[in-house]
């Protein structure tokens, strides 16, 4: 198997996000391309590479998706749900409610006196 090595940076440390990082980082798992013994074996990494970025890429997308979607489902509900207008209907029946006439009382077929 052939070793190859990485340079050594030393305690510099690329910023967060520059194209340095990236190449370091990239550089971590390239370095992995060339770590079998035969060209087959080379190969065969390369391809678990390709296949690992291809995966991690689809699961992104997915959670992605589900999250666009529990946001949209959340503004529809928000949306569907008027608060104005429930405010404002509470308040047209309060409103009614109280210039309703009184209600007379009904007469009692029972004698006065019978009930306890």
């Amino acid at each position: 198997m052939t070793d190859y090595k990485r340079p050594y940076l030393g305690s510099h440390k690329p910023e967060y996000g520059s194209i340095e990082y990236y190449k370091e980082y990239f550089s971590d798992v390239i370095c992995d391309a060339g770590s079998g013994e035969s060209p087959e074996e080379q190969i065969a990494e390369s391809m678990k590479i390709l296949e690992g970025f291809k995966q991690a890429v689809l699961s992104w997308l997915e959670y992605h998706r589900t999250s666009a979607m529990t946001y949209e489902d959340l503004f529809n509900q928000f949306m569907n749900y008027d608060f104005v207008d429930d405010r404002i209907k509470q308040a047209e029946l309060e409103a009614e409610e109280l210039n309703l006439p009184s209600i007379p009382d009904i007469p009692s077929l029972i004698k006065p006196g019978l009930t306890k």
